[in-house]
């Protein structure tokens, strides 16, 4: 599975990337683009355009507040536009990732995590970093021992998730065409939904990006009593979060022995 790097999108990363990572895919938080972009174009409407077609994970929707945009504030549609869409609209990132985030909060977490170290002196911040990569990987691979122990089959956040959509699948009507291809229609809206259990993809592009059903396959499956874990992508799995730990990280050299091989 290739990389997936989401960054503030600083001048100085988007070429090194592309030099060291060639194959990677590269993303731009939305939030630190968002920030520049307000400076120009002010106003809840905007906001609320600029965020939708970002977090939109169907192309129509995007493209829908895109059009808006263009009509109300040429200036500010040709601001995003000159920026790649792929890079920062969640419905043209690539499905390999399994991940629908638009901005790097979980590394201002890293960053946050690290304030204690990471102004110190060379030696002692690998060492700090170290020793806190040391801690938390061991930490996660009792936590994935416990959750397997357990019985659990997918990590707490996939689970909730999962939990939430099952409470909700009573707002719709199932239409079977086969056994694995189905029409879903909202009792409130009307609005309809095809779900294809075998390609484990949905109209409304939410299983598709995320690698987790949707509401509208988890009414389906639940219909057929089927197994809603094993359509759950193995990256939400918690033996791929304990085969992600499983190395674990070793202590690196202390200040005098790091010295000495600087030296030697």
């Amino acid at each position: 599975m290739p990389l997936t790097f989401v960054s503030d999108r600083q001048k100085g990363l988007i070429p090194a990337v592309v030099e060291v990572f060639p194959t990677v895919r590269h993303r731009f938080c939305f939030r630190h683009m968002f920030e520049n972009f307000r400076i120009l174009f002010k106003g809840r409407h905007m906001k609320r355009l600029a965020w939708g077609a970002s977090k939109a994970y169907r192309a129509i929707d995007h493209k829908r507040a895109m059009d808006q945009m263009a009509k109300d504030n040429k200036l500010a549609y040709l601001w995003l536009k000159d920026v790649p869409e792929h890079t920062w609209a969640r419905s043209t990132f690539d499905l390999s990732s399994k991940c629908e985030h638009v901005t790097n909060n979980f590394s201002e977490a890293f960053n946050s995590w690290m304030l204690d170290v990471r102004c110190k002196p060379l030696h002692m911040l690998l060492e700090g970093y170290n020793l806190k990569m040391m801690g938390l990987h061991f930490e996660r691979r009792i936590k994935a021992s416990e959750w397997e122990r357990d019985g659990k089959v997918l990590v707490p956040r996939a689970e909730r998730i999962l939990q939430n959509r099952m409470a909700k699948k009573n707002r719709y009507r199932l239409f079977g065409q086969t056994l694995y291809e189905w029409c879903v229609t909202s009792h409130s809206t009307g609005n309809r939904w095809d779900v294809s259990i075998s390609q484990r993809s949905c109209s409304c592009c939410v299983w598709d990006i995320t690698g987790i059903p949707c509401v509208h396959a988890v009414a389906v499956v639940m219909n057929l009593n089927g197994d809603l874990n094993s359509l759950v992508d193995e990256v939400h799995k918690v033996s791929t979060y304990k085969k992600a730990y499983a190395s674990g990280v070793k202590a690196c050299a202390s200040k005098d022995n790091w010295l000495e091989e600087v030296h030697s």
